[in-house]
């Protein structure tokens, strides 16, 4: 006959499932932390090699006009200071924002074998860094994400766009023209979390900004729509994009 389990036996079983349910938990939150902190220390590094190529050759990556000359088949900037070419601008005459990943790569501040963009791309992940953040991509845009708050620069942009793509192509609300359920920005907590490892963890000011609230409707705000400079971290879509100064 089948002995069933006493009261005791019971509650110790009870106690192992909970720690076996906490010990998971507890796992996917370590990997969840590890994850941004690989993002912001993609963020970081990659916008100090873009300072250190702009130190050691003069010029910003894609736009160096002797490109040409430091490295075999780099195609030329044409030197004017802006890195220019963006995902919607085609026919895009300047293709600087592509080749500025393998200027890069040739200079041996990417690990990633980017090659030459001599003719208007479609959107590639081959034109693109790959973000840390599944899924996600890093970018160069000469740009002015906040005009309100921020003068027209360089910015190294974090977002599901394998594609360079201006605050008018972010228009805040990232996702406002993309099929249902398909990501092109992060949720507004991770990149909450990315700024305040960076820099003020202010979607407003800083050297790494969001979208304006005014850009965005409801619930689906990045920032609040107080007009507080906060996250809107209960929203649960994904409304933002971060936009980190580089050399200006």
């Amino acid at each position: 006959m089948t002995r069933g389990f006493t009261l005791v036996e019971l509650a110790l079983i009870l106690v192992i499932i909970a720690l076996m349910i906490g010990a998971v938990l507890v796992g996917r939150d370590m990997v969840h932390w590890s994850t941004l902190r690989r993002a912001a220390g993609q963020l970081h590094e990659v916008t100090t090699a873009i300072g250190a190529f702009r130190l050691k050759y003069g010029g910003l990556p894609g736009d160096i006009a002797g490109a040409g000359t430091l490295w075999a088949g780099a195609v030329e900037g044409n030197g004017n200071g802006i890195i220019e070419g963006h995902l919607g601008c085609a026919p895009c005459d300047e293709l600087e924002a592509y080749n500025a990943w393998h200027h890069l790569y040739l200079a041996g501040m990417v690990a990633k074998p980017f090659a030459a963009v001599s003719t208007d791309p479609p959107p590639d992940p081959d034109y693109s860094l790959e973000g840390a953040l599944a899924g996600s991509f890093l970018n160069l845009v000469h740009d002015a994400p906040l005009t309100q708050l921020a003068s027209t620069g360089h910015y190294l942009t974090l977002s599901m766009v394998a594609a360079p793509v201006t605050a008018p192509g972010f228009l805040g609300l990232i996702i406002t023209n993309e099929p249902a359920g398909i990501p092109t920005g992060i949720y507004p907590e991770h990149a909450r979390q990315i700024d305040a490892k960076l820099d003020d963890g202010q979607p407003l000011s800083g050297r790494i900004v969001s979208a304006l609230p005014a850009m965005g409707s409801d619930e689906l705000s990045c920032v609040e729509l107080s007009g507080a400079n906060a996250y809107n971290v209960l929203a649960e879509e994904w409304t933002c994009g971060l936009w980190s100064a580089v050399g200006q």
